[in-house]
């Protein structure tokens, strides 16, 4: 049955997303094999615009999950609406669909009883039995905590950091380019979220809200890349530099140990490998 007091957010330049939004559901209460549908993601927080996905989940009885999985979502999409291309998640449970007008509309599968984390926010659309999933929708908001000392993305910036050395041994500057953006996306933008204390959840097609001006400034100052190896060790560093500095400060911000081995390490390896030593090696 609907599930009552469920509202999208009420945006009228969301008129497209509620109108898919809609027919999903009404396809969902026509297919006798969706016990439950739910919306999460964008859509769901108080951040929804016209370039939001739609993130759509439906929960069917686990006799129809294969049957579902191997096909069934591409046609249920289909059954509401056009597709211009259709594609399975690469880590399957369901897949996506792009319309004429270019809408991107997401299908998750679940069966059993389906984990659902209201952390990225929920809104129930449908519930066929009345207690498959939490009647009261839930309107995420980013949440902001006291700034926080994210280690497994240290160990991660130094771990990418000393992959310098086979880009460089191996003469590849346009894999090299990636790198450079790599440890900008995973590892410089998630220490500034840790800085102000921002702990994201959802997407990661959103970057301005969350940082602060300063921040986007530092980011906005980093050097671009082209594809020769001398703009990727100078891409490298820029980031490298911005990192450490903001890295240690935060450590002794919050008490929280630095890893100066890991440094250091890191910091020879490239200095026997590429001749040049990034960062310091010195930690403080």
């Amino acid at each position: 049955m609907p599930v009552p007091d469920s509202p999208l957010p009420e945006r009228a330049q969301l008129r497209r997303h509620h109108e898919l939004v809609e027919a999903a559901t009404a396809a969902a209460g026509r297919d006798d094999r969706i016990l439950a549908a739910w919306l999460v993601g964008s859509l769901t927080t108080d951040r929804a615009d016209i370039w939001s996905d739609i993130d759509y989940h439906v929960l069917v009885s686990e006799s129809d999950l294969k049957s579902f999985l191997r096909g069934g979502w591409r046609h249920f999409i289909e059954s509401f609406t056009p597709t211009v291309m259709t594609r399975a998640f690469d880590y399957g449970f369901g897949g996506f669909g792009i319309t004429p007008d270019w809408m991107h509309f997401d299908l998750a599968v679940h069966a059993g009883t389906p984990d659902i984390r209201a952390g990225s926010g929920f809104t129930p659309l449908l519930d066929r039995r009345g207690d498959a999933i939490p009647a009261v929708p839930v309107l995420h908001t980013t949440e902001v905590r006291e700034p926080y000392f994210p280690a497994p993305v240290v160990d991660w910036f130094f771990y990418m950091l000393g992959n310098l050395a086979a880009v460089v041994g191996r003469n590849e500057p346009v894999l090299g380019t990636n790198g450079v953006i790599s440890i900008r996306d995973t590892a410089l933008v998630p220490l500034m979220y840790a800085e102000t204390g921002v702990v994201r959840t959802g997407g990661n097609k959103r970057l301005t809200p969350f940082l602060s001006h300063e921040q986007r400034v530092a980011l906005e100052r980093l050097p671009p890349v082209s594809p020769t190896l001398r703009s990727v060790i100078e891409g490298y560093a820029s980031v490298a530099e911005e990192f450490v500095r903001r890295g240690r400060a935060l450590a002794q911000a919050v008490d929280a140990p630095w890893p100066t081995e890991l440094e250091e390490a890191t910091s020879m390896h490239l200095l026997r490998s590429i001749g040049r030593a990034i960062p310091s090696g010195r930690g403080s």
